[in-house]
């Protein structure tokens, strides 16, 4: 009888902790979005085309738009319902900030309350994505050294 109470506590703090963990990675990410540097250095293999902008736009309309907004300024429909507002991907100094190694790795992974599109969208089409979202702030690339 003792070892059945120690097994059912042993379990009730094991599902305790799991619940806790669950909770705490359903939580909005707090600070800066820090990038892998080596994430960061990658560059955009998509051509900078009228037709690559374009797949990248429809991309955006398809699976950006309902949080980041129409225009990208983080007032799409379902943005209010997120206790962390999506960025304003029309503000210069912001995009100017990130390469394109960057918005691809946060567009890859995701940080709550944004999903990863690493399993949704091929690579191809993630950097696609990054072409547009160019396209929202004029913002011009940052240039990337090559790693030595």
């Amino acid at each position: 009888m003792k070892r059945r109470g120690h097994i059912a506590l042993f379990a009730a703090v094991v599902l305790l902790a799991g619940y806790l963990l669950f909770s705490a990675l359903r939580q909005p990410a707090a600070g800066p979005w820090v990038v892998p540097p080596e994430a960061a250095l990658r560059v955009n293999p998509e051509p900078d085309t009228e037709s690559v902008r374009a797949a990248g736009g429809a991309l955006y309309r398809e699976h950006c738009l309902r949080c980041h907004g129409e225009f990208g300024r983080g007032d799409g429909p379902e943005a209010a319902q997120y206790s962390v507002r999506p960025p304003d991907l029309t503000r210069d100094e912001r995009m100017a900030a990130q390469s394109d190694g960057e918005l691809f790795y946060k567009i890859s992974e995701g940080r709550r309350p944004m999903p990863g599109y690493r399993r949704r969208l091929t690579e191809s089409q993630r950097w696609q994505l990054v072409r547009f979202l160019r396209t929202l702030a004029r913002a011009p690339v940052p240039p990337v050294e090559p790693l030595p």
